[in-house]
């Protein structure tokens, strides 16, 4: 019976299985429990410094004290008189922030290196070419591979879990902690996956992801500029959703300044209490792990079986696009009162995560020169004048074709923003100064132009035959965003037009500038729209016919 179950468990996943037979060796299971054990001893030696003795009576952190007098208090028989049920409090919240760090920084590096170290073996093909399916091979390294690491951490459990009763937290958010931290966990893995999908397979790359991890985590939680949390009753409240340590405020509330249970009583999204209402809080922070590891897993299975393939397809940049406006145009509308006085900070995030996103599908849709080579020798959307079914198909190909070029798919993506900016605009300024919507709109439109036009360069740069054509299109673009920051700094106002062609167009409003040069601004964004497709263009056409060519002088040479 053993043998039967040892049997379907390994053919449920092979890949499963072999990671734990590689590491769970009774040297390395008793390494990591003695690793945690001392860890958790070390954790409370460090907290049972802090109380009061009579060697160290100065230590009054803990201890109840005489109104006014700064002293500790002692019973008939001298102890010190400790508020233990804050001192759990305090160790509980330390244990938890110390649980995040390791379980993702340290989960997240064990997966990149496994994958690179798969690449440079030359097993990860071998793994492509198993009948297995993707989600099951990569469901087998995540649950395998960090499998010591679940195990430091599950030895870890007993004292944490005690440590939260003690300080009168209830079971239950407990328990829900541990469901919001392996959300997370599930999507931090899922983008190291990817991230080791799409790179280089160096040994750095491994210790670069897990070094972002920590430092997302750090920058999503404790470094706001004036030393804040993390709930703002902004848009930036979004940012906050990818930490496990969200739920701290509803954990240990005591550890917390009064304000940030204020705030976070107040957070909304399109209005929805979620930070006054448990069930909706912990639902949203699963649902929002959910759908972005759904997003991450659609470009593992395609970097998976096609390495040199697209991230994602045309049809799925257009979700991927609608479910991200959502989200963060969400955390705009949560308190009426406050609905305009945020809308400039809102205004400026909204533009800069969507210009981050914009970036992002701009490489992960553009096609490479062989990509492109094929569909212009058979797919050219020439091939379809005639009839208005061929017209459709043409269109089709441009706008969800796998091999076509992505500035046309690109260009709706940002249609798509740019029109849902234009009614948040409308709706946050309705009866207000007609000036910000002016300004306001003027900045999504130009910014609008500012990317199709990246969009143009990126899918001529990985058109040209050089090897390193992904190299020269992150070259173009950085000089196509610095530069003129460059030329502004040096020269100012001689050149205000300039701000119109640069990351900050908005900047052209505190000069004394006519509406010609607004007008010229936007005469020059088309005119260079339309040079970079006509460019785009030409080079379609001579890369299929370069290859009718060759075909053709082959025919004729075969002939005679």
């Amino acid at each position: 019976m053993l043998y039967t179950a040892f049997d379907r468990f390994s053919n449920w996943n092979p890949q499963l299985f072999r990671e734990l037979k590689e590491r769970l060796t009774v040297r390395n299971v008793g390494i990591t429990v003695a690793a945690s054990l001392l860890g958790q001893f070390i954790v409370w030696l460090g907290f049972f410094g802090t109380l009061p003795s009579e060697s160290s009576p100065g230590q009054t952190q803990y201890c109840l004290q005489e109104t006014g007098q700064g002293k500790c208090l002692q019973d008939a028989a001298g102890n010190y008189l400790i508020d233990w049920v804050e001192w759990w409090q305090d160790m509980f919240f330390a244990e938890s922030t110390i649980v995040i760090f390791i379980s993702i920084g340290v989960g997240t590096y064990m997966l990149i290196n496994n994958l690179n170290r798969e690449e440079r073996r030359g097993t990860l093909d071998f793994l492509r070419l198993t009948p297995r399916s993707t989600a099951t091979i990569l469901t087998g390294k995540m649950l395998g591979v960090p499998i010591l690491l679940y195990l430091f951490l599950a030895c870890a459990l007993p004292f944490h879990i005690f440590s939260g009763l003690s300080a009168q937290i209830s079971l239950g958010w407990i328990l829900v902690f541990y469901l919001i931290l392996i959300g997370g966990c599930c999507f931090f893995y899922s983008a190291a996956h990817l991230f080791s999908l799409l790179g280089t397979s160096g040994s750095l790359q491994a210790w670069l992801g897990g070094g972002l991890a920590i430092a997302s985590l750090w920058l999503l939680n404790w470094s706001l500029p004036d030393g804040s949390y993390f709930i703002r009753n902004n848009i930036s409240d979004g940012f906050s959703w990818f930490s496990p340590s969200i739920v701290f405020p509803y954990l240990v509330p005591e550890v917390f300044d009064a304000k940030v249970t204020e705030d976070l009583a107040d957070l909304q999204w399109f209005y929805l209490p979620l930070g006054s209402n448990s069930s909706l809080f912990v639902l949203f922070a699963l649902a929002n792990y959910g759908v972005w590891s759904y997003w991450i897993w659609q470009s593992i299975r395609r970097r998976f079986q096609q390495p040199s393939g697209t991230w994602l397809s045309k049809a799925q940049s257009y979700g991927l696009v609608l479910c991200f406006q959502l989200f963060w145009l969400g955390f705009t509308f949560q308190n009426q009162a406050k609905l305009y006085y945020v809308f400039y900070p809102n205004l400026f995030i909204l533009l800069l995560v969507n210009f981050i996103l914009l970036l992002v599908l701009m490489v992960a849709l553009s096609p490479h020169r062989q990509t492109i080579q094929d569909w212009a020798r058979y797919e050219m959307p020439s091939r379809y004048r005639g009839s208005m079914v061929r017209r459709f198909s043409r269109w089709q190909t441009w706008l969800l074709g796998e091999k076509s070029p992505a500035p046309v798919a690109i260009a709706i993506n940002i249609g798509m923003t740019t029109l849902l900016l234009l009614l948040w605009i409308a709706i946050v300024t309705h009866g207000k100064y007609d000036m910000d919507k002016m300004i306001a709109g003027l900045v999504v439109f130009f910014a609008a132009l500012l990317l199709v036009s990246y969009a143009l360069i990126v899918q001529l740069c990985l058109l040209a035959k050089t090897p390193k054509r992904s190299f020269l299109a992150a070259a173009a673009l950085a000089g196509v965003m610095v530069v003129p920051l460059l030329v502004l700094g040096i020269s100012g106002e001689q050149n205000s037009i300039l701000w119109l062609f640069s990351l900050a167009p908005w900047e052209v409003l505190y000069y004394d500038v006519s509406i010609f040069t607004i007008l010229g601004g936007l005469v020059g964004h088309f005119a260079a729209i339309a040079t970079l497709g006509w460019m785009l263009k030409r080079q379609l056409r001579l890369a299929g016919e370069s290859q009718t060519k060759t075909l053709l002088a082959g025919n004729s040479s075969h002939r005679n």
